[in-house]
């Protein structure tokens, strides 16, 4: 499976890259990507775009986004429940962002569409605490 990993640093990307790798059973292969967010918020600002050229311009078949919830408000289960994002809550900010670019994005014949897991850390990934995790 070949995936592209979007995060604040590159180590958080070779990380990410092992837990995929045990949660598919095989070793993946990481595709190259030329944006590299520098900290949390612009990686909403570049996120539309990597989507697209994941999308259109390559072989790529699944996209993991990890962002920080420092500072910010942590996912609720009411955020699902509800279906009432919080424009504060970073997991809900992702959630809807990819959720816009695909609903716009049209099919590509002889491919499945782009997989996607966004995850926001309560704290830092690094420290092994919890993560919650979203597959689509």
């Amino acid at each position: 499976m070949k995936i592209a990993v979007v995060s604040e640093s590159p180590i958080d990307e070779a990380a990410i890259k092992i837990l995929v790798d045990k949660i598919v059973g095989s070793e993946s292969e990481m595709a190259s990507l030329r944006a590299r967010p520098n900290g949390w918020a612009k990686i909403f600002e570049v996120l539309p775009g990597i989507i697209n050229t994941l999308h259109y311009g390559t072989d790529v078949e699944a996209l993991v986004v990890v962002v920080d919830s420092d500072e910010s408000p942590p996912h609720q289960k009411s955020h699902d429940q509800s279906q009432l994002t919080n424009p504060e809550c970073r997991l809900c900010r992702l959630r809807d962002t990819v959720r816009v670019v695909l609903t716009k994005a049209k099919p590509m014949p002889n491919r499945a569409s782009l997989k996607t897991a966004l995850a926001s850390p309560y704290q830092l990934l690094r420290l092994g605490t919890a993560v919650a995790l979203t597959l689509t």
